[in-house]
């Protein structure tokens, strides 16, 4: 499981200015917690707050700040307490 401390250094880690504020692009996030736990927020998130957009059509990307990459750790965790044995592999 991912504490909030090991959460922290990996946005640290991964994040880029992006307008006025530092987030991670949507695959990386996807790299880091799984692709179900990055569309989990961008479905379940605030946009704006957890995650949007810069752009549009191909030249868009999709980035998350910190509060959606609390998110995507936690959807993280609670898989892996509901599943132990896929976590481990």
């Amino acid at each position: 499981m991912l504490n909030r401390a090991t959460v922290d250094d990996m946005f640290r880690k991964h994040a880029g200015l992006i307008g006025e504020m530092d987030a991670i692009p949507f695959e990386t996030v996807c790299m880091l917690f799984g692709r179900r736990a990055a569309e989990y927020v961008q479905k379940n998130g605030t946009p704006g707050r957890d995650w949007n957009q810069y752009g549009f059509g191909p030249d868009g990307i999709i980035f998350f700040y910190v509060s959606g990459i609390y998110k995507a750790a936690t959807y993280s965790n609670v898989q892996e307490i509901k599943n132990p044995a896929q976590a481990a592999t």
